[in-house]
């Protein structure tokens, strides 16, 4: 059955190129010439002179892109080849619209994303915080502080979050890497910009706002303001470098 506007099998004007031609004129004996525009093995036509050449006597073109004659053309002789695109090429090398592989897809080289970032998969793992979908725009997880471990096992990604000591702080491990009962913290923590204590940042009722280290610096310019409700506490509060 005919489809495709007549055709059996693709419509050769879905393609923006069809036949590639060139033609040349030696200045003297030659035998070998470079068809600029490549051509697919196996689909290249020559005429000498307006005669066709027999493809393996007459020329060979191995190699898309040199054809070399048996019989050196002349000065003065007209040399045209025609490529011919094949209906039916088996390795797709662009594909402007969607492209869906059934199959599994194996890639032995780089892949490039030129612009976009998708995030639907029809069957994989999302990562979310808090709710929000962790995806678009991120390239790298980083899981910072002591204590946490990703290890691979299988198909699943464990990531164990350690706590610390008995207490607050940074743990303390003993030489084999267990965790001992110890834990630190640092003595003094830094105030370096305006923060405002209040109901939006520190909850809706009467609350205590508590700070695990014993001294709290704030620097020159900065400003802590505690709301209505809120009692900050803290051993000292300094202020600048008084």
């Amino acid at each position: 059955m005919l489809g495709n506007n007549g055709y059996l099998g693709r419509n050769p004007g879905d393609s923006s190129v069809i036949v590639a031609r060139q033609v040349f004129n030696p200045t003297g004996v030659q035998t070998s010439f470079v068809f600029a525009t490549k051509y697919q093995i196996g689909y290249l036509e020559l005429y000498l002179n307006g005669a066709k050449l027999i493809t393996s006597q007459d020329y060979n073109g191995t190699d898309g892109t040199n054809i070399v004659l048996t019989t050196p053309a002349q000065s003065g002789d007209v040399l045209e080849a025609v490529s011919y695109k094949a209906f039916n090429a088996v390795i797709p090398t662009d594909a402007p619209g969607n492209f869906t592989v059934g199959g599994n897809l194996i890639v032995e080289g780089d892949t490039e994303l030129v612009s976009g970032v998708s995030t639907g998969f029809i069957s994989a793992v999302g990562i979310q915080s808090g709710g929000n979908q962790i995806g678009t725009g991120i390239t790298t997880i980083n899981f910072i502080g002591v204590g946490n471990t990703v290890k691979v096992n299988g198909t699943t990604v464990d990531v164990s979050i350690e706590s610390g000591a008995s207490g607050v702080g940074t743990a303390i491990k003993y030489p084999n890497n267990q965790k001992s009962p110890f834990s630190y913290i640092n003595a003094t923590t830094y105030v370096t910009e305006n923060i405002v204590l209040d109901t939006t940042n520190a909850g809706n009722d009467h609350s205590y706002v508590v700070v695990q280290e014993p001294r709290i610096i704030v620097q020159t310019g900065a400003a802590v303001t505690v709301g209505l409700g809120k009692t900050l506490v803290t051993d000292l509060y300094q202020l600048g470098n008084l």
